[in-house]
């Protein structure tokens, strides 16, 4: 299963998972959404360049990925925007495939970014795998379930 968690406030998406192989279309559906996710990342790289953020993304061909923006305040709409398209891919595969792909809306989840990128850029990932685990497991972090963000429902 793919697990999509996003900060709408924070423009941070964490992605894990493959397709489940019992499905007929399960490769189309990993690709679907691993092609959005590369497609942000490289978007967030041409906003970099152009100056109207900084932006950090982890990928990793285990099937984990992770990507945070930090926007300059006149550039926040435009940035949230583009990681709103990534999200709505993914929302539009959640409802066809709901046993294969889940988005969660994790607005009040605190979560580590500066840990998480020390420990990428050493070549680990344990606790993005942590987080990831807790969250799909039914054990958030902050003890409390976590919101399956829903096509249709705002933001």
């Amino acid at each position: 299963m793919i697990h999509a968690f996003y900060w709408p406030r924070e423009l941070r998406l964490v992605m894990v998972g493959h397709a489940d192989s019992a499905h007929a279309k399960y490769p189309l559906i990993c690709a679907g959404a691993s092609a959005l996710f590369y497609a942000l990342c490289t978007t967030t790289d041409g906003f970099q360049r152009a100056r109207w953020c900084k932006s950090h993304y982890h990928l990793e061909e285990k099937g984990i990925g992770f990507c945070r923006v930090w926007p300059k305040k006149r550039y926040f709409k435009r940035l949230r925007v583009a990681m709103g398209m990534c999200v709505a891919g993914l929302l539009m595969m959640a409802e066809q495939y709901e046993n294969v792909v889940k988005v969660h809306v994790m607005s009040d989840e605190h979560f580590p970014d500066d840990a998480v990128i020390e420990e990428s850029a050493h070549g680990g990932v344990s606790l993005l795998q942590k987080f990831v685990y807790d969250n799909t497991k039914s054990r958030p972090l902050q003890g409390q379930e976590s919101p399956t963000l829903r096509a249709g429902e705002p933001t």
